[in-house]
């Protein structure tokens, strides 16, 4: 049995709210700082010859926000060229339990609404402070959202065995959500083929994964069966 695979993420504007970044950060306080003073999130980002973010990354969404809900900043930016770095800071009001994130991404094809994105990689901080009129500098980690498929070498015909799809980033917030397909059909297409049964769900600190229920080929009629991943978020 071959298995090919395909990932796929879209998020569109509605969907940038809970978006996410990559970094640590300096600062600490056991006060609530007094309301309405501001200080400064800043962080580099930084493409070198051997970066984790894909060549065909050309913007990405950066977030600072407070888990508890109280406060989300959204911005869109460009991501630099490779050898060159983009500056960015947002202000902020002072506070504690910041964190920060990011989203690199690209545009989809044609074929998709025009606002939709494929994230192509996402890094995100721990918890900082924020103190008035002071800049807090992040430096951020981007792991590239590769797709992996973990699958038996063959599958005896007319069986059943289990793959698992394992996705390389788990962004805060965004729980993504598999979906899985099967046919003889070496190019079908993403939403045609029988739909894989799905099993367990995990995740560590930097993956999520799914298991999915395969069958295998019908030697009557095939030899070889094919499966496509795609991923989608959902937003908590």
């Amino acid at each position: 049995m071959r298995l090919q695979t395909s990932a796929s993420l879209f998020i569109a504007a509605l969907l940038t709210s809970a978006i996410v970044v990559g970094c640590d950060s300096t600062g600490s306080s056991s006060e609530e700082p007094p309301p309405d003073e501001e200080g400064t999130v800043s962080f580099s980002l930084v493409r070198t010859a051997n970066s984790d973010v894909p060549s065909d990354a050309d913007s990405a969404f950066v977030r600072v926000w407070r888990p508890d809900g109280d406060f989300n900043l959204v911005e869109f930016v460009n991501i630099p060229d490779p050898g060159q770095q983009t500056e960015v800071s947002l202000d902020v009001p002072a506070n504690q339990g910041y964190r920060t994130g990011i989203l690199a991404v690209k545009p989809e094809d044609a074929s998709s609404p025009p606002l939709s994105k494929q994230i192509l990689a996402h890094g995100s901080s721990g918890s900082f402070t924020v103190v008035s009129n002071d800049t807090s500098q992040i430096s951020l980690d981007v792991r590239a959202a590769n797709l992996t498929l973990e699958a038996p070498e063959s599958i005896p015909p007319n069986r059943t065995d289990t793959i698992r799809a394992v996705y390389g980033i788990n962004p805060p917030e965004i729980d993504p959500s598999f979906q899985g397909r099967q046919s003889s059909n070496p190019s079908f297409a993403a939403f045609d083929g029988s739909v894989l049964n799905e099993l367990s769900v995990s995740s560590t600190e930097n993956t999520t994964s799914q298991k999915f229920e395969i069958s295998g080929p019908n030697v009557s009629s095939e030899d070889t069966t094919y499966a496509k991943i795609r991923i989608f978020p959902s937003v908590r």
